[in-house]
């Protein structure tokens, strides 16, 4: 391979500046150019610890903004950039390294860059890297095996193959053992499974959870599952072993979780699978102990008072607050909105399909290139807030966006909102009742009618609430609980891992149980499912079971549930928090179309139930407040 120059790096820099409409070249964009050279020093430095160039590229550009309009011509190089430039021309005068090499280790000296905070960040050695780079020699470019994947059922694509070779590089084979069944274990699309890697001299490791998904959600996890969830885990947990594995030219990303266990021993299940088998005193047994008393002490438990007001961390729950078209001719006129990712406008519903207006200062949350469409945000914290201004944009070109980026102020047409949403997701249940009324017909046993909750969701968004806020998974369904060996509870899937109200995991748990173990025993018809409303109505309001009921017994766990959130209430018997919580976790499956028809019935009804058992007005929410403590020098109020 011939010597790359540093006018040829430069212009590398001032490929990936354009990309990204900054046109002028800094230490990043440097530092991505020498990461994109096939074979080069920096991806083959990053190679011998583990590391790839692309994933380090993505993470530098989820912590830049794109550029908008181009206000001079050429390319500017900013100060740092040039004081990086100059030094390597000096080093090069000496003539006895390469470009390459010149502008790599200069770029590696400036200790404050963004490309080095960024790589700290990964937790790389800097020190440990400049290593790798003085030992580098274009001669001996290192060659690493790639282990073969033996997968018998032909469920892998291409794509999927190349991340678990890449992975398992260091290894001879890697079988796929098992893996957890889309419907419980991967509601986002991810393929999750059970692998064993057997080294060259033919000795096997322990069996590691490995988990399948697009780049930007593997990154997103492992990030968060550093700052949230590893020093939180106890020891025999699972735990993310590295980085993200993140091929060149793949779109898919791969994640190892390693857990501390025999390989002889019995391999784990989601807790779906569990529970098919088990019975309900054991899986009561399996929340309570396995669970959440494990992870109480340095989880759940570690929560402080919080006063909130839902919408703040519910509303990410619902569909996207706009579906729009993005509308290349910035000259078509617009009625004059002006949105950004703050104030009110998300919940206003005079913004109506067909108006062309503007949007400014928005994230990009997620690239769905399936779909062709770009989900934005107000950023990329893991507050809940950030998701609560989502718009879902169709129309750009994906190949050069990217997470994190803030796009440029554009103009779209507006193709749906979220009442259109929800009503579709309504009319996708096939009611016998019509859907636009305020209230669900009577159902017999329950005093009053419910509220239909596609047209109550609004009230309870607005009101502020007193609960308990701490560090939460953010996803706790059944298909993320794995029991393993001895019953112990292992966690996957931390891409949703925040701060947040203490009680969002256990509605969530409850609606995955409710869909996942319960459902499937039920008729789908609409007045099967209503018959079991007063049953769950009467477990609402007394937090007990009519142990004379037909389903009691499967509704066991869903009590032990109840229990364990009555521990982490934010003020005792306050119970208006919990079904506040529940009612937007159950809305939300409403939506899942991978679902059966009888689940999201079910969840629609569970979902006008808890609304209808909060049922208390804005006036009485802020008594309670006001009662919990008038001294709010203790408070905690997030924004």
């Amino acid at each position: 391979m011939s010597k790359i120059t540093l006018d040829e790096i430069i212009s590398l820099a001032q490929q990936e500046s354009a990309e990204l409409k900054h046109f002028y070249v800094g230490a990043e964009h440097l530092f991505m150019a020498l990461t994109r050279i096939e074979g080069g020093l920096a991806s083959s430095a990053l190679e011998m610890l583990g590391l790839s160039a692309k994933l380090v590229r993505h993470e530098i550009r989820s912590r830049i903004s794109s550029g908008d309009t181009r206000y001079w011509q050429g390319f500017l190089i900013t100060p740092r950039a040039n004081r990086i430039l100059n030094q390597a021309r000096r080093t090069l005068e000496t003539g006895s390294v390469e470009d390459e090499w010149a502008l790599l280790n200069t770029l590696l000296e400036d200790e404050d860059s963004l490309p080095v905070r960024v790589m700290r960040a990964l937790d790389i050695d800097i020190s440990l890297f400049r290593r790798r780079v003085e030992e580098w020699s274009r001669e001996i470019v290192p060659i690493l095996p790639r282990a073969e994947v033996i997968e018998e059922t032909g469920r892998l694509t291409p794509d999927q193959r190349k991340v678990l070779e890449e992975m398992f590089r260091k290894y001879a084979q890697v079988l796929v053992e098992y893996f957890f069944t889309a419907d419980n274990s991967a509601y986002s699309g991810a393929t999750v499974m059970l692998v064993r890697a057997k080294q060259h001299d033919g000795r096997e490791d322990v069996p590691y959870i490995v988990k399948l998904h697009e780049l930007d959600a593997v990154q997103l996890e492992s990030k968060r599952f550093k700052e949230f969830t590893r020093s939180r885990l106890p020891p025999y947990a699972a735990h993310i072993e590295s980085d993200p594995t993140i091929p060149e030219h793949s779109r898919y990303g791969g994640l190892r979780y390693k857990f501390i266990q025999n390989a002889e021993e019995t391999r784990p299940v989601n807790l779906a699978q569990y529970a098919q088998s088990a019975t309900s005193a054991q899986v009561i047994e399996f929340l309570r102990k396995s669970l959440y008393d494990s992870y109480k002490k340095t989880w759940w438990g570690q929560s402080e008072n919080y006063k909130f007001t839902v919408w703040q961390e519910y509303e990410m729950l619902l569909p996207p607050a706009l579906v729009v078209e993005a509308i290349p001719d910035a000259t078509v006129p617009t009625t004059g909105k002006v949105l950004r990712p703050e104030g009110m406008w998300n919940r206003d519903i005079s913004i109506r399909p067909g108006e062309v207006i503007m949007l400014e200062k928005f994230t990009v949350l997620k690239l769905k290139r399936d779909s062709g469409k770009v989900r934005l945000g107000r950023g990329i914290t893991p507050s809940a807030i950030d998701s609560a201004y989502r718009v879902e944009v169709s129309g750009l070109d994906l190949e050069k966006r990217y997470r994190g980026e803030v796009l440029a102020p554009m103009v779209v047409k507006v193709v749906s909102t979220r009442d259109d949403l929800l009503m579709r997701d309504a009319a996708n249940l096939e009611p016998d009742f019509n859907i636009m009324e305020n209230h669900l017909p009577p159902i017999s046993g329950l005093v009053e009618n419910l509220p239909n909750p596609i047209r109550r969701y609004r009230y309870f968004l607005d009101q502020q609430l007193v609960g308990k806020f701490t560090a939460i998974h953010g996803d706790l369904h059944t298909g993320n609980v794995l029991v393993g060996p001895g019953n112990v509870a292992w966690l996957i899937d931390f891409e949703l891992s925040r701060d947040g109200h203490t009680l969002f995991d256990w509605a969530v748990l409850e609606m995955s149980l409710l869909t996942d173990m319960i459902a499937p025993h039920l008729d789908s018809a609409w007045d099967s499912l209503r018959a079991l409303l007063p049953f769950i109505d009467e477990l609402n309001h007394h937090q007990e079971l009519d142990l004379t009921h037909p389903m009691a017994e499967l509704f066991r766990p869903v009590l032990e549930v109840r229990r364990i959130a009555s521990e982490l209430l934010g003020q005792s018997e306050a119970w208006a928090e919990y079904f506040i919580a529940l009612a937007f976790c159950a809305l939300r499956v409403v939506s899942w179309k991978e679902r059966p028809l009888a689940a999201r019935r079910l969840a629609f009804l569970v979902s006008s139930l808890a609304m209808g058992t909060a049922n208390i007005s804005a006036t009485n929410i802020m008594q309670t407040i006001a009662d919990v403590t008038n001294d709010t020098s203790s408070d905690t109020k997030r924004s």
